[in-house]
């Protein structure tokens, strides 16, 4: 592309247009070296931000940024430790760590801060920290590593790929947390906290007038909610699965630009690519019968699938035919006269070892391939018009003879996008059962389980709903924000449940240990939610689809899940997970 452009430089045209794969990899790389460097440094900036409000020191704002940046550096490096180069996704993988790794650091340093105003000293303070809120992070550190490691059921490299590194990251993230935050809080000084009460502080004031405004409109919220459920479920069902070749760049890209350029000016910019093999060992592709055949074959390409400018066997002998008579374009036919083809067929028998006939047909001339550009009408269309050739093939032709097969790149993007739907709902459903058993584990009890997922299928089922009252369709770039978005919304149900199983072992009730771990992990999933949301939200500004609808849905997902699990979890337990009063609840 380079020489390309430099030899264009000697010229003064007026406007040139590019198209094809080699054009949009290039205008792609320049693109993610932009954006890798540009989401990573608006990321660090949010970050540091939210660090300064939630905690208004330099040790709240140094610690957690070292051990997230840290956990990013890990990552990449085993990226570059095992030849995994950046690309379209993981080019987003350390802003989504950078927001991810996060979450543990919060939960770990609100909890240590909470019990300094408690009137806990430093090491006692660090022990109930890492005992309260160490299973939590481990087991919500698993959840969205599985998050990630789902994505490793869609048949498409590049998401399993981003699916691995981003769980590996989350997993040292992890680590780190448990590694550098003990060391460094145990040889820091003991931080100044603040003087007042507990109560009067502004999270405990105000998740306690949230909770109270729950509990009293209760029936309303729960109706609401499974209302919500049935808007959503409609919703979901006019999601519709197409993609276009383009649809990765923006309106307005000049990219796009120069491709629907193509699209409206010539004869489409979707390659197009039939494969003919030869069943009969005693026949080739140039014998006449089998010719006169193909000659039907690329006739109902051109009338009927839209093919346009195709290369192949049959515009070989037309081509020859049209220059054994002075290139009249009359004779750009397959001739029906036998003698006529004969001449022909010694012609072709001559120039046998060219290029030009190699790229088309095998040596044995028992394959051979028809090439062609078409319009890009998108999966659905396109699908159709395939399976309308392979029953017209069906109808007309005979198997034992030859066997064509539509193929190429065009026909395997595709196929993966077409695939999507069913991977997206594998990997969700081992995202389901898995946290199913760790819910299991830490309750023993189906009604917990219930109560543990709902609020996580729900937010699920608006951005379902969502893309399809929108008409946002599902595709490779698409698909994977469920699951992402579940295993990191997740997070939040498992630290306030956690805390619930701790308060319902100090014997109390269902519904004061609920209001305990409801204000106890309140203001830690209201925060590392609100910097999820917002790490998540720089993607809009990216120039692909892909990513903008990834940082778009994912961060809506994230505010629906907090809303969910604040208001859903107390609504459920009240219903349908009561345990006595004791005397200790007073």
């Amino acid at each position: 592309m380079t020489s390309v452009y430099e030899m264009l430089g000697h010229f003064s045209f007026d406007k040139i247009h590019f198209a094809g794969k080699v054009v949009a990899e290039v205008v792609y790389v320049e693109k993610i070296t932009l954006e890798f460097l540009i989401f990573f440094s608006i990321s660090s900036v949010m970050i540091v931000g939210f660090l300064v409000l939630a905690f208004r020191s330099v040790w709240g704002v140094m610690l957690p940024l070292t051990v997230v940046l840290l956990s990013v550096m890990f990552s990449l490096g085993v990226m570059a430790a095992t030849g995994k180069n950046i690309d379209i996704l993981t080019v987003l993988l350390p802003s989504i760590m950078l927001v991810v790794g996060m979450s543990d650091v919060i939960h770990i340093i609100t909890k240590y801060l909470d019990e300094l105003r408690f009137g806990r000293e430093k090491i006692e303070a660090i022990k109930i920290t890492f005992k309260e809120v160490g299973l939590a992070t481990l087991l919500t550190s698993i959840t969205t590593a599985v998050g990630f490691l789902t994505l490793m059921t869609v048949d498409i490299v590049p998401i399993q790929d981003f699916g691995m590194y981003s769980a590996i990251g989350v997993l040292v993230a992890f680590a780190l947390a448990f590694l550098v935050i003990p060391a460094a809080l145990v040889l820091m000084k003991t931080p100044e906290v603040s003087k007042k009460k507990v109560t009067d502080l502004f999270w405990y004031t105000n998740l306690h007038k949230f909770l109270r405004w729950i509990l009293h409109f209760k029936k309303v919220l729960l109706i609401g909610s499974i209302v919500l459920v049935f808007v959503s479920a409609y919703g979901i069902s006019l999601i519709r699965i197409d993609s276009k070749l383009i649809d990765e760049v923006k309106d307005g890209d000049p990219l796009k630009e120069d491709f629907v350029f193509f699209e409206t000016h010539f004869s489409g910019a979707r390659p197009f690519e039939l494969a003919v093999e030869m069943q009969d060992s005693t026949l080739s592709v140039f014998d006449y019968e089998v010719i006169q055949e193909l000659n039907r074959v690329q006739n109902n390409l051109m009338n009927e699938y839209e093919v346009n400018n195709i290369v192949s066997p049959v515009t070989i002998v037309k081509t020859i035919h049209r220059a054994m008579n002075g290139g009249l374009p009359a004779y750009f036919t397959v001739p029906e006269n036998k003698a006529v083809y004969k001449k022909i067929y010694r012609i072709i028998k001559k120039i046998k070892k060219s290029e030009m006939l190699t790229q088309i047909v095998s040596d044995d001339w028992r394959f051979a391939r028809f090439s062609g550009n078409m319009h890009d009408l998108g999966l659905i269309a396109v699908e159709k018009k395939k399976d309308n050739f392979n029953a017209f093939a069906d109808a007309n032709f005979d198997k034992e003879v030859f066997k064509s097969t539509v193929t190429g790149s065009s026909l395997l993007i595709d196929k993966s996008n077409k695939s999507l739907s069913s991977n997206m709902i594998e990997g969700l459903s081992v995202a389901f059962i898995i946290i199913s058993i760790i819910m299991g584990v830490l309750y023993r009890s189906v009604k917990m389980i219930i109560i543990a997922l709902i609020p996580n299928i729900i937010p699920l089922m608006l951005i379902g709903a969502i893309m399809g009252y929108t008409g946002i369709e599902l595709k490779m770039s698409t698909a994977i924000i469920f699951t992402i978005a579940f295993g990191i919304a997740v997070d939040d149900t498992i630290h306030f449940m956690s805390k619930l199983k701790l308060e319902l072992a100090k014997g109390k009730s269902s519904l004061y240990a609920m209001k305990r771990a409801f204000l106890s992990t309140g203001k830690a999933i209201i925060v590392t939610s609100c910097i999820l949301s917002a790490g998540f939200m720089i993607l809009v500004f990216s120039q692909f689809k892909g990513s903008f609808y990834t940082g778009l849905l994912v961060s809506l997902t994230l505010i629906f899940a907090v809303l969910a699990d604040l208001i859903l979890i107390p609504i459920l337990i009240t219903y349908f997970y009561k345990k006595p009063n004791t005397k200790s609840d007073q």
